[in-house]
């Protein structure tokens, strides 16, 4: 088994215990972390069951591209709350307007947001920047 099949089993043993520590962040804003986490062992899951047991083909870099937008909106979402300062809160609110006005511009027009579409490198690359 290679490495590349192997992430989904770590995500899962991650989402399995980030489950354990739930009560630990239910009252903060990680909490949320825990549910895009299990979502993407679901999701990974499923894509790999059905290539490897249905032989089912198809490109998937559509998904991936809806999830690692959601996750950076998440990151900006979570260092927002995370950070006290005034002026560093405006700067990550322009940043997370930024990122979210590139993903709309970069699906609608540059590398549009098919089913065959390729993995969306330039705001992954903004994202990952900012």
């Amino acid at each position: 088994m290679s490495l590349f099949a192997l992430i989904k089993y770590f995500e899962l043993v991650t989402a399995i215990i980030g489950s354990l520590y739930y009560r630990k962040y239910a009252d903060s804003y990680l909490k949320y972390f825990l549910y895009i986490l299990w979502f993407i062992t679901a999701v990974e899951f499923t894509i790999g069951t059905l290539k490897t047991y249905y032989d089912i083909r198809f490109q998937n870099n559509f998904i991936y591209n809806v999830i690692t937008s959601a996750q950076y909106v998440y990151f900006f979402l979570l260092y927002g709350k995370t950070i006290k300062t005034p002026k560093y809160r405006r700067w990550i609110s322009g940043f997370l307007i930024l990122f979210a006005a590139s993903v709309a511009i970069n699906f609608l027009w540059v590398q549009k947001l098919t089913v065959t579409a390729a993995f969306h490198s330039y705001t992954f690359t903004l994202g990952a920047i900012l």
